[in-house]
């Protein structure tokens, strides 16, 4: 899987903002369990589509993995009582980003 993940880093210099490519490097990392760049990856996604629901479900499964499950619980219960959609793109970057 070094393969695809070489691949796709090859594809972002490319073209940087190709959430795709990104998207795509994140999964092919945590295939290798490469967590905290997966996460990171998974974040970047985010902040340029917010509204991207496998780069949110993915950046929570890898958090989980790394123990932040009372960070992401805080999280969802903040975007709870804020009365926030979770598809609000503007909190979800800010607390995707946070963690």
């Amino acid at each position: 899987m070094n393969e695809a993940a070489g691949f796709f880093e090859r594809a972002l210099q490319v073209n940087p903002r190709d959430t795709h490519a990104r998207y795509n490097l994140a999964n092919a990392l945590v295939i290798q369990q490469r967590w905290e760049p997966a996460a990171n990856e998974f974040r970047k996604v985010l902040a340029d589509n917010p509204d991207n629901s496998g780069a949110r479900q993915r950046l929570g499964e890898v958090l989980r993995l790394l123990g932040y499950q009372s960070a992401k619980r805080a999280v969802s219960m903040r975007r709870l009582r804020s009365g926030a959609s979770r598809y609000t793109s503007d909190r979800t970057t800010r607390c995707c980003t946070a963690i």
